[in-house]
């Protein structure tokens, strides 16, 4: 009996692990990628991102001959085509959606009755039944929902995780037409039991839009919530820790530099500018995008600050990638890299240098950064700014941190990691960070 084929465009933290977890359910799966570079890289068994035993997930499907990695579609037979490949936005926060159009071009190419298009990638609220389905009947006349089934079926995984909530997480549906629907949910079947139908293509596309922007604004709260408390000397994250102890009503999140992330920081703008075809102004949506923007830009202003009187310091980023839990390889939109770029505008500062537990030696040279291991410096550095949450630095131990720095010395703890540490004890040391 002929396996069932399924071809993933883009092998990005979206397509890659959903290849994988799909050829060991069972699956054929072709994944396709441009950038040859990624190719040649996955068919040494190994990754480009970070997960728990990927590379030899990775090796084992291509030992049993259940996928292949190429830099463009084959012209056989596939059952399924799923877009994974990226939307970001421009300079004026539209999205960009070259990348889904390019892939559309090779689909239409290969694409025959009876086959199934399901859609990942996140994009504006209507573009699947705007967009994409009159471009196929223009070139091909085959018919949404009779000739070919249509889907669209939201990404909702944590980078890091995405291996194993791929399996876990419900699964989000929205098709064209009640086949259409059917199809998707017999798809995903195969590797979730957690099927959430949903009544048409629209509901699915903002139901991705919908997550990213609820946690981008709840985080807002926080972060504005820092900035208050900042003002009064109340330290934001003993006070929320207090109003949430015991009180079923409250889960408020603890503050943090920013929102940063391929998804959180582009995906409310992709809201507002579907929102904006409707002439309709979200104005929480977008006052909690500028909130999380601000708040990368008060840190650096409380840094500088705090570094008026050093005539050279030299300055310590620990945590380049955009969150240090779940560990991940991921720099795209990291608030770290934001906040190392505005304190680089001062012309006061001597060197702005990295660590990052995750990234390689060569990760960080290539983005243009001098690399040190934290804990053995040796006196080089006045400053260390903690700008992600990776646990690793806590292990470190802040007696021999202290130690390492150079007078006068500062700890810039933008997630509160030594927070129960009794770290304001040590009087050389001034301790800081986002509210406190």
């Amino acid at each position: 009996m002929k396996k069932t084929s399924v071809t993933v465009y883009g092998l990005g933290y979206v397509g890659l692990t959903l290849s994988i977890v799909l050829a060991e359910s069972g699956y054929y799966v072709y994944g396709i990628d441009i950038d040859k570079k990624k190719i040649n890289y996955i068919r040494k068994n190994k990754s480009y991102l970070y997960e728990k035993n990927i590379d030899s997930r990775i090796k084992q499907i291509r030992k049993l001959k259940k996928i292949d990695f190429l830099n463009y579609p084959k012209k056989s037979y596939t059952n399924y085509h799923v877009i994974c490949v990226g939307t970001p936005i421009n300079k004026n926060k539209k999205p960009i959606l070259s990348s889904i159009n390019n892939v559309l071009k090779s689909i239409i190419q290969n694409l025959q009755s009876g086959q199934t298009i399901i859609l990942r990638s996140t994009v504006p609220v209507g573009f699947t039944r705007k967009h994409i389905i009159p471009k196929i009947y223009k070139k091909t006349k085959l018919r949404a929902g009779i000739d070919y089934n249509i889907c669209f079926a939201p990404e909702r995984t944590i980078e890091g995780k995405a291996l194993e909530e791929l399996k876990t997480n419900p699964q989000i549906i929205g098709g064209y037409s009640k086949d259409c629907l059917k199809k998707g949910i017999s798809f995903f079947e195969k590797i979730s039991d957690k099927i959430i139908k949903v009544n048409n293509l629209e509901s699915a596309e903002i139901a991705k839009l919908i997550d990213n922007t609820f946690r981008d604004t709840i985080f807002a709260y926080s972060n504005e919530i820092s900035l208050i408390c900042d003002k009064f000397s109340i330290n934001a994250f003993d006070i929320i820790k207090a109003c949430n102890s015991d009180y079923i009503r409250n889960n408020i999140p603890s503050p943090s530099p920013g929102v940063g992330g391929a998804c959180l920081s582009k995906d409310p703008y992709i809201m507002l500018n579907s929102a904006k075809d409707k002439k309709l102004s979200l104005n929480m949506i977008k006052s909690s995008r500028i909130v999380n923007e601000k708040t990368i830009k008060y840190i650096a202003k409380k840094i500088l600050f705090k570094l008026k009187n050093f005539s050279s310091p030299n300055i310590l980023v620990c945590g380049l990638t955009f969150k240090g839990y779940p560990e991940n390889t991921d720099v795209r939109n990291s608030t770290s890299i934001d906040l190392i770029n505005h304190l680089k505008k001062n012309k006061r500062l001597l060197k702005v240098d990295v660590y990052d537990p995750v990234l390689s030696f060569k990760e960080i040279k290539d983005l243009k950064y001098n690399y040190y291991k934290l804990g053995s410096f040796k006196k080089k550095f006045h400053c260390i700014i903690f700008a992600n949450n990776h646990k690793c630095y806590v292990n470190i131990g802040i007696e021999k941190l202290i130690k390492e720095l150079k007078d006068p010395k500062l700890i810039c703890d933008c997630w509160n990691l030594y927070g129960n540490t009794n770290i304001n004890t040590y009087k050389q040391i001034k301790y800081f960070g986002v509210g406190f």
